[in-house]
């Protein structure tokens, strides 16, 4: 499960204006099986809910009710601290990915993709929170935001390289157009893409993530590329949607 999809339930809740008393089917019938089982579990994690019938806790009313507030962030950060048991004798400033990777897997976690998205998890969260992190972790390293991919001088062909807009065979604006929103990059990549609106599941947009990381690799011009929300969209913005 992805950071934005957590926190995409947490306001769902806040909309509604009052916190539910327990988190049961009827309150995720819009999500895939498997992302239900992982918000139960986050939810559970984090102290949030208690019990066989997931009953909401008082920490979850909190974080519900700071949800767009100024005290957001501090909520995100008693959070944090449902990690402390595995990250101790990490240092968070300093740390290298593969010592994160190794501290979350104390969890249980197994396997690359697991403990892939347990990490991006855990960054997008601790970021949000204005923990400070380590440069050596993957969505944070140097450069990693606007970083123009190419480099100089001139390939084998004799003409020179360029990653401008203008020059780029497809792609979107470097802005939002009138009337859009623009969605948070998608993680450990330095642009954002258009999506149809009618894709929300968690597995898809990890698939996409994927293959665009690929495709970046291959094709120059994608480092520019941006994601903005159907500017025909009905519903209410997600969070992470700016």
């Amino acid at each position: 499960m992805s950071w934005a999809t957590f926190v995409g339930f947490i306001a769902e809740l806040n909309k509604k204006g009052a916190p539910p008393p327990r988190v049961d089917a009827s309150l995720l019938t819009t999500k895939a099986g498997s992302v239900q089982r992982q918000i139960r579990g986050a939810l559970e994690f984090f102290g949030l809910t208690s019990g066989e019938s997931f009953e909401v806790t008082e920490k979850m009313r909190s974080l519900i009710a700071a949800y767009g507030t100024p005290s957001w962030s501090q909520q995100l950060g008693s959070l944090l601290m449902s990690y402390e048991p595995l990250l101790v004798g990490l240092d968070l400033s300093s740390a290298t990915h593969k010592q994160l990777e190794e501290a979350l897997g104390r969890s249980g976690l197994t396997g690359a993709s697991p403990l892939d998205k347990a990490s991006r998890f855990f960054l997008a969260l601790a970021k949000e929170a204005g923990q400070p992190l380590s440069p050596h972790f993957k969505s944070l390293r140097p450069g990693a935001a606007g970083r123009k991919v190419g480099g100089g001088g001139k390939p084998k062909n004799g003409r020179a390289k360029t990653t401008s807009a203008e020059s780029m065979p497809t792609g979107g604006p470097t802005t939002p157009p009138p009337g859009t929103q623009q969605i948070r990059p998608l993680p450990d990549l330095d642009f954002v893409v258009h999506l149809p609106e009618s894709i929300t599941e968690d597995e898809t947009l990890f698939a996409i993530d994927h293959l665009i990381g690929y495709l970046r690799l291959r094709r120059k011009w994608f480092s520019n590329v941006k994601l903005h929300r159907d500017p025909q969209s009905q519903r209410p913005p997600n969070p992470g949607e700016e």
